[in-house]
């Protein structure tokens, strides 16, 4: 009788876990990416991006996401011809626990 009990807590534990609304997964989303590539050591200090918006849909194990990003380097360049400020698409595959990038574009 304790291992059904014990059993069905745990079962009752693992499924009552709250699934995030969508402003949620989107406001995670954004960071998640955010994060991602201002922490690249490629273009760490030199370029700063800023995630203006993603739309995304939700697979099993991961999301697919399409963001619209500003990349910019900064103000301190040598040479203000090589100054850079654009908007662009990057796609990347997000695992559903926000830890893991996976960018395709």
């Amino acid at each position: 009788m304790k291992k059904i009990v014990i059993a069905s807590l745990l079962f009752l534990a693992i499924a009552c876990k709250k699934k995030l609304s969508r402003e949620e997964v989107q406001s995670h989303l954004t960071e998640t990416m955010s994060e991602y590539l201002n922490n690249e050591p490629k273009t760490k200090g030199i370029i700063d991006f800023e995630v203006k918006s993603v739309a995304f849909f939700e697979e099993n194990d991961f999301y697919l996401c399409e963001f619209k990003v500003r990349m910019r380097n900064h103000s301190t360049s040598v040479n203000e011809q090589q100054k850079i400020d654009t908007t662009g698409v990057m796609k990347a595959k997000i695992d559903k626990n926000f830890i893991s990038v996976n960018r395709i574009y």
